[in-house]
């Protein structure tokens, strides 16, 4: 039994490659889990985005774009049939980062010189709709005898940018959780009936596309609704409505200053150092 005692250099051992550790075939596991817990519910989108450009061919719909369509074709799924537990995880990715990636990839079609071409009027019709909006909401919400955050995060979601507008909002007025539901919830839900609407009203008002585009962009809600809106009166029609709107929401950062000004401002009195106001007074 001598030879159980016989030490083996490194040098006879063969040569193997070296294997991973084992916290990273953890993270390579769980990256590939995570891949594999999406595809479910990239194919449901895929397949029912399939039957919105299907649809267009249908006699009547020509006039709407796929988009719409696909919208359609998604809410009567979404209320007809219940959403399968393993395609939520690849619907809320597509829903969040696809659609944030399409319009940033839409963005990358606009040039400089689109931009300059809507002149100082562009610009003008993208501030007037802001700020006439935000302050307009807060006078009729103080009227109505809505909470002031809440009509201030309103306010912020319809003028600006939606959601993302009323989450930037809150950090500076800090209202409940509730108002913020709501909030989004309201520009959600009209911000799509606009979506719908606008496009309809197109040929009842005379429309052309230059006016059909910048009336989408400055007063639709959400960027992905001023495209699906913008989109039904052409190419034309689109890159105004999306140049509008984005300028729009570069007057994010001035607004919220003027938000946490007038916050800090009605600060109650006696309230100690870096306490947070509960509430928003407009004026």
């Amino acid at each position: 039994m001598a030879f159980l005692n016989h030490s083996v250099s490194p040098a006879s051992l063969p040569d193997h490659p070296a294997a991973d550790p084992p916290a990273k075939a953890q993270d390579k596991l769980q990256a590939a889990a995570g891949l594999a817990g999406l595809l479910p519910g990239l194919l449901l989108v895929g397949a029912l985005a399939a039957v919105g450009y299907a649809l267009r061919a249908l006699p009547g719909l020509g006039l709407f774009s796929p988009m719409i369509l696909g919208i359609v074709v998604g809410m009567g799924f979404a209320n007809l049939a219940s959403l399968p537990a393993s395609a939520m995880a690849g619907v809320r990715f597509a829903a969040k980062t696809l659609l944030r990636l399409a319009v940033a990839l839409l963005g990358l079609q606009i040039t400089l010189a689109q931009v300059a071409s809507l002149g100082f009027s562009g610009f003008a019709i993208a501030a007037a709709a802001l700020f006439s909006t935000f302050f307009v909401t807060l006078w009729l919400g103080d009227r109505l005898g809505v909470a002031r955050s809440l009509s201030a995060l309103i306010a912020a979601g319809s003028s600006i940018c939606g959601a993302s507008a009323i989450a930037a909002a809150d950090a500076q007025i800090h209202a409940r959780d509730e108002d913020v539901a709501y909030a989004v919830s309201c520009v959600t839900i009209f911000g799509t009936l606009l979506m719908f609407g606008f496009p309809l009203a197109m040929p009842a008002l005379g429309l052309d596309a230059t006016q059909f585009g910048a009336w989408s962009g400055a007063a639709i809600h959400e960027v992905a609704q001023v495209v699906g809106a913008g989109v039904q009166g052409g190419e034309e029609a689109l890159t105004i409505a999306v140049v509008i709107k984005l300028c729009r929401v570069l007057m994010l950062a001035p607004l919220l200053i003027v938000m946490g000004l007038m916050a800090s401002r009605f600060r109650p009195e006696g309230a100690a150092t870096g306490t947070k106001p509960r509430w928003f007074r407009p004026f």
